[in-house]
């Protein structure tokens, strides 16, 4: 993938041509503080690097180092560190609500990621830019879930529910998608950075994960219910482009499931 990286010609996070635009460096599209230790073999030591322009990179870095930290910090906490109710103003970034079934097994719904997801939009810009050799238009309506129960801060969307249904229907196309063999990646760092994206005619759907995320996932949600980030954003398939049928993704809606809520179709028509 650094191979490939080298082929760009333009800036991941503005879209503007690298050429006459002043400095530019190489970045690591998922921070190495976040990528865990090294490979043991020396061939699979290599993350995902791509070309930016060097004030575009220090604007990011303004407000990444902050949200690099919380997932750090996230990211070495043990299953005891996530036990009972009580444990929740330790934690890095606080979850400001409770849920349980009946008042029991309370999950922690984190709202406190603003500045999380929105770095994880970057992450999403450079992966595709690396894997598809196109950028993402900036004005491309884009939604990144966490692996853990999140909802918008103060009221704002997505709620729990909305934030729930939506990322349990993505996880259900990806996984689908991967079952029949159409999709699109990138594997790096020894196979423990994995990217995953599937399209329809207009729109992107994506999962990710690296170190730490399984482990973050399955402290809060419980063991068997490891999740990876995932998200969508709204593009053109670029050329290569793993494209599921009508009938792929019906299926994928039939395979679909979440507490019995309405069907995965309602979810989408925000979308159209």
């Amino acid at each position: 993938m650094q191979i490939a990286s080298r082929r760009l010609t333009f800036c991941y996070l503005c879209n503007n041509r690298l050429a006459g635009a002043g400095p530019t460096i190489r970045e690591h599209v998922i921070p190495s503080a976040l990528l865990g230790p090294s490979p043991v073999e020396s061939r699979d030591q290599w993350p995902v690097v791509v070309p930016a322009h060097k004030k575009c990179d220090e604007r990011l870095k303004q407000t990444s180092d902050r949200w690099i930290k919380i997932l750090a910090d996230i990211h070495t906490k043990g299953s005891a560190d996530w036990a009972g109710p009580d444990r929740v103003l330790e934690m890095p970034a606080r979850p400001a609500l409770l849920e349980g079934v009946g008042g029991e097994n309370p999950v922690p719904i984190f709202t406190g990621l603003g500045e999380v997801i929105s770095g994880g939009k970057s992450w999403i810009r450079g992966l595709h830019a690396a894997l598809h050799n196109t950028p993402i238009q900036l004005n491309s309506r884009m939604a990144v879930f966490p692996p853990v129960p999140a909802a918008g801060e103060n009221g704002r969307e997505p709620t729990f529910e909305q934030s729930e249904s939506m990322s349990s229907l993505i996880r259900c196309y990806v996984s689908h998608a991967s079952a029949i063999g159409k999709w699109n990646g990138i594997t790096a760092w020894g196979g423990t950075l994995r990217f995953l994206t599937v399209w329809t005619s207009t729109w992107c759907m994506w999962t990710l994960t690296f170190h730490g995320v399984e482990e973050w996932s399955r402290n809060v949600n419980g063991v068997g219910n490891d999740r990876p980030w995932c998200g969508f954003y709204e593009s053109e398939p670029p050329p290569g482009a793993a494209i599921l049928s009508e009938t792929d993704l019906q299926a994928a809606i039939d395979a679909w499931s979440w507490n019995g809520v309405s069907p995965p179709k309602e979810l989408l028509r925000f979308l159209a």
